[in-house]
């Protein structure tokens, strides 16, 4: 268990959405436990592939697991938590605490400054890359990887004449 220092909610805003603290591993809650669960399958999952060419009723469970976790799953993911993610980190990077003497506070900090840098980023990456490959939108391959961020997106108002 991951002791992190009594703190009061940033306000009564934050804490009648049980923001309850400036760190944001435990303001996250469940989000960061499926974060945790996702990179424990990493392994797994390249052990399937490992074993997946040995034993062929593998396969199907194997490319399954990697095309959820590697694309479909993990992109979802953050996008339907992007909200929840970016409020929280930017909350633990707006008051950075720097008790540096519990390894609850190293770690939110870090995590916290990490995936501040990823959450601003993303909007950026999706526009660039979407961008660079709206020929490929048609693409079955395409939109096998990444259905998730182009989901009710029309096609038709953003071509140009």
């Amino acid at each position: 268990m991951i002791y992190y220092p009594q703190e009061d909610s940033f306000n009564l805003n934050f804490q009648l959405l049980e923001y309850n603290t400036i760190y944001a591993v435990p303001n996250l809650g469940t989000i960061f436990f499926i974060l945790v669960i996702i990179l424990l399958l990493i392994p797994i999952s390249i052990a399937l592939v490992f074993f997946a060419r040995s034993l062929k009723e593998l396969r199907k469970h194997s490319q399954n697991l990697k095309e959820f976790l590697y694309w479909k799953g993990t992109i979802r993911f953050f996008t339907e938590s992007y909200m929840e993610i970016l409020l929280a980190v930017s909350l633990n990077v707006y008051m950075i605490n720097n008790e540096l003497d519990y390894v609850g506070v190293k770690f939110s900090n870090s995590f916290a400054i990490l995936f501040f840098i990823l959450a601003t980023g993303l909007p950026i990456w999706i526009i660039i890359f979407f961008w660079i490959n709206y020929s490929k939108w048609d693409d079955k391959e395409f939109l096998k990887k990444y259905s998730p961020v182009l989901e009710g997106t029309r096609k038709s108002y953003i071509e140009f004449e």
